[in-house]
């Protein structure tokens, strides 16, 4: 008889803790569920709230608790051109910080699928994207990637270069940043000749631009090829035949330039 008086109260009083915990949790939901007031958006590149706004529009009066924040970090990383998204809850002013890492597009490459041609851009990774909220300016000024090949991934739509292009990009981004005036200018960078190891002496990066139809880079020792071609761009005996037919800076200070041909 005793024992089944304890086994009773023991019983009672398991449930009552369980009805407790369930109580307090309850509780301390109803607490923290307040209706979101506001979108705390970040990134480290160009795109905005409002050209997402389809992957981050909530139900008006939707609980914090009530956001799937795991699944709103998987939609936003689905994104090409997003490499990386934190997703917090911050309870004290009912709000939703999103932290975006973006992919640095930097030049452009014209990919062909079914007999169709599409304008994709390029990320330092080697990522090969559909770009999103870029403006007309950046469109016209990013040159154009052409004779490395273009792997597909594995997930529909994506594709990628096959080796690491960390130097083009690099070699790009100083040349806008030294010398902007020439970089405007780029249109087509061909790396058709290019070694991604470095190792093959016959190496090259052949750039065309508006000044000249073909301008020649070892892939070494950049800065001193932008001095001589600037300097041989600024020389007012020069500018009167562009656009010069070829330009060649591979063989230290002497510079080979080649004349349009000119008819007759």
């Amino acid at each position: 008889m005793v024992s089944l008086v304890i086994a009773c109260v023991s019983c009672t009083c398991l449930a009552l803790c369980r009805w407790l915990a369930d109580s307090y949790r309850r509780h301390v939901f109803r607490l923290y569920n307040q209706p979101l007031q506001e979108i705390q958006f970040m990134t480290d590149g160009i795109l905005s709230a409002a050209a997402l706004a389809s992957y981050i529009t909530f139900p008006k009066g939707i609980g914090m608790m009530d956001i799937d924040i795991e699944a709103l970090r998987s939609r936003l990383e689905s994104l090409e051109q997003i490499r990386y998204a934190e997703v917090k809850r911050h309870f004290q002013d009912q709000s939703l910080q999103i932290l975006l890492k973006e992919e640095k597009p930097f030049a452009r490459v014209v990919l062909e699928n079914q007999g169709r041609k599409e304008v994709l851009w390029v990320g330092k990774s080697g990522k090969i994207f559909r770009g999103m909220n870029l403006t007309d300016a950046a469109s016209q000024s990013s040159p154009f990637l052409t004779g490395l090949p273009i792997q597909r991934g594995k997930e529909e739509g994506a594709y990628h270069f096959d080796c690491d292009i960390t130097p083009i990009h690099s070699f790009l981004s100083q040349l806008e940043q030294e010398y902007p005036k020439i970089y405007s200018q780029i249109r087509y960078l061909s790396l058709q000749h290019w070694d991604p190891k470095g190792n093959a002496r016959w190496s090259r990066i052949e750039v065309t631009a508006k000044c000249a139809q073909r301008i020649l880079f070892s892939p070494d020792y950049w800065e001193e090829q932008f001095q001589r071609l600037d300097y041989l761009l600024k020389d007012d005996r020069v500018k009167k035949y562009f656009p010069l037919e070829h330009i060649d800076l591979r063989f230290g200070q002497e510079v080979r330039i080649r004349l349009r041909r000119t008819e007759e």
